[in-house]
């Protein structure tokens, strides 16, 4: 299309005269085009944040409000990301330096009566992207240390937050952290002013009472705060980054579904500091759960699981990694617990059973894996002084994990008897798989698709006994919202129907749907024609006859048999007949 004049031009002239719209507006297909042309050139003559923001503001009263409002919505917290981090040619144009500025144009367009991410949402949000976009700490501390040149009045949890993650790499980045730790935590507490905790008391009642509290009181994080302002030493930095980051390891593995990518990697960050530190007042057994917690948080973030992101949530699990993580993590604290020590040897197995592809090997897998933990000796365990643990305790969690394991096999059997056609044993695992997953300590056990296996497996058993309408309810009854088992089943809804159609004498309806439902190719219509008394001329001993749909169990020994027999029809002959017939049975082995 022609305008007079450039986007970049017409953007400028807008916010100048709001009243041009519609002329403008009539230069483009659609007002959403309109708007996306002008708010991409925008900064090359909007010299101003606040002639940005007008211009936005034009669209929202003249333009088509909802789609207008929608789109600034859906990409606010990661425009603004970008005004710090320069990531965008508007980002660049309206850069900002400080955390007062970054708030300044938060509440901008906050005016502009659209829903607005808090600071803190913002705040994480580039502190996630920094760190996947930076090589270096230095990298992040200089951010952070930038954006704390200035910060804006009542937004405490967002100037703690950047404060952290800056004194956590500063602690990383130094070549002696434990001997650099007063100037650091000084500097943190210059930016952070102390938490509100009535009464007043000393540094250790601070942390006395800290301990004291459930890790799901929000008091509980405010009390360690307190003890670092109070007394600002490296036990009690190494404390308040402990119980901070640990704490958020605990709320996701406990359910917690609004914990952030960008949590996880300062939790990650805070851990690996806090092992840097080794403050004396620390114990083996608390140096020990920080190492396992940081291991919990590298799997975590491998595991690309429930945490929240608007940068990486695409990403595909990374299952050995994690699997090696919870190794890790067992490792670090199996002569200090080894009830935690023997919940995340079982994870790792569970995860690299995730990263192998085959229903046979997760068999075998899970069942030496019970085996396995059958051989731990919960007494001779409980007798070395450092396990918190007792025989009891760790003889329980053996008898959970071992449900568990049980029933992960037996659930894979149910599997690996479905791909081979033995249905009988497709319910009797599944049921074996329900009665373990009852006896786990776990809540709730997610059965991989064993509900669709079996009613899979039920449709398939009534069609080998020719009860072709029960197998044909079964299969319609099916929903599901995964492609390709919904494709599966609708491939051995059709081949039923033929099957029927043939076993009736119908073979003008088994020949149709033989062609609508499958490639010309595929062995399914060449059987369905010679079942119906149509041999094809252009086959030979170098035809290629196999199974090329999306089946999800088929016979195969039926297969290499109707291949076998469809060679021999090309021959001709006395015997055409009995071959068609014994086509026609095969078919219906299949």
């Amino acid at each position: 299309m022609a305008h007079q004049s450039s986007p970049a031009e017409q953007a400028a002239a807008l916010v100048t005269n709001p009243d041009i719209y519609d002329s403008l507006a009539n230069g483009y297909e659609t007002e959403i085009e309109f708007y996306s042309t002008l708010r991409s050139n925008a900064q090359k003559s909007l010299e101003t944040f606040d002639e940005y923001v007008r211009l936005r503001s034009v669209f929202l009263t003249q333009g088509p409000t909802g789609a207008v409002r929608s789109r600034i919505e859906d990409r606010l917290d990661r425009s603004l990301k970008n005004m710090v981090l320069g990531k965008s040619p508007r980002g660049r144009a309206y850069a900002v330096d400080t955390l007062a500025e970054l708030e300044g144009r938060r509440q901008a367009f906050q005016r502009l009566n659209v829903e607005v991410p808090t600071l803190m949402t913002v705040v994480k949000t580039t502190i996630e992207h920094l760190y996947d976009d930076v090589s270096s700490s230095t990298d992040v501390r200089k951010t952070c240390e930038s954006l704390l040149k200035a910060t804006p009045a009542n937004q405490r949890d967002a100037i703690e937050y950047l404060a952290r993650v800056r004194l956590t790499e500063q602690l990383l980045v130094s070549d002696d952290p434990q001997a650099n730790i007063n100037t650091t935590v000084l500097q943190y507490l210059e930016n952070v002013s102390p938490p509100r905790v009535e009464p007043e008391m000393t540094a250790a009642e601070y942390h006395k009472a800290a301990e004291e509290r459930s890790p799901t009181d929000p008091d509980k994080q405010r009390l360690y705060e307190a003890a670092l302002h109070a007394d600002p030493s490296s036990a009690r930095v190494s404390d308040y980054l402990y119980f901070t980051a640990s704490n958020l390891v605990e709320e996701y593995r406990h359910g917690g579904d609004d914990i952030t990518r960008a949590e996880l990697i300062v939790a990650r960050r805070q851990l690996q500091a806090v092992d840097r530190i080794h403050p004396a007042t620390w114990d083996r057994k608390k140096q020990a759960y920080a190492e396992s917690y940081r291991h919990i948080a590298d799997a975590i973030e491998a595991g690309g699981g429930r945490w929240l992101s608007t940068h990486a949530s695409n990403l595909p699990p990374e299952w050995w990694s994690v699997a090696e993580a919870y190794v890790r993590a067992a490792q670090a604290i199996d002569a200090i617990d080894m009830v935690r020590a023997i919940k995340y040897l079982s994870k790792s197995i569970r995860h690299a059973a995730h990263a192998i592809d085959d229903w046979e090997t997760r068999t075998y897998l899970h069942r030496t894996a019970w085996a396995t933990f059958d051989q731990f000796d919960p007494a001779a365990v409980a007798e070395n002084p450092e396990q918190s643990r007792s025989a009891d305790e760790i003889e329980t969690a053996i008898t959970g994990t071992r449900s568990v394991h049980q029933c992960r096999e037996f659930e894979a059997s149910a599997h690996v008897a479905f791909e081979t056609g033995n249905y009988e044993k497709v319910h009797t695992a599944s049921n074996r798989a329900r009665s373990a997953a009852e006896q786990s300590p776990q809540e709730y056990m997610h059965l991989r698709k064993l509900e669709a296996i079996e009613t899979v497996a039920t449709a398939r058993q009534a069609e080998q006994r020719g009860e072709y309408e029960t197998a044909l309810d079964q299969y319609q009854q099916f929903d599901s919202e995964e492609s390709q088992l919904q494709s599966g089943v609708n491939c051995h809804a059709h081949l039923c129907e033929i099957k029927q159609a043939v076993d009736d004498g119908r073979h003008d309806e088994a020949l149709r749907i033989a062609h609508e439902e499958f490639s010309s190719e595929s062995i399914i219509v060449i059987a369905a024609e010679a079942s119906c008394g149509v041999l094809r001329s252009d086959l030979d001993d170098r035809s290629d006859f196999a199974i090329t749909d999306q089946f999800l169990s088929i016979d195969s020994d039926a297969v290499s048999a109707l291949s076998s027999i469809l060679r021999l029809l090309q021959a001709g002959g006395t015997a055409t007949q009995l071959l068609q017939y014994q086509t026609a049975a095969c078919l219906q082995n299949l």
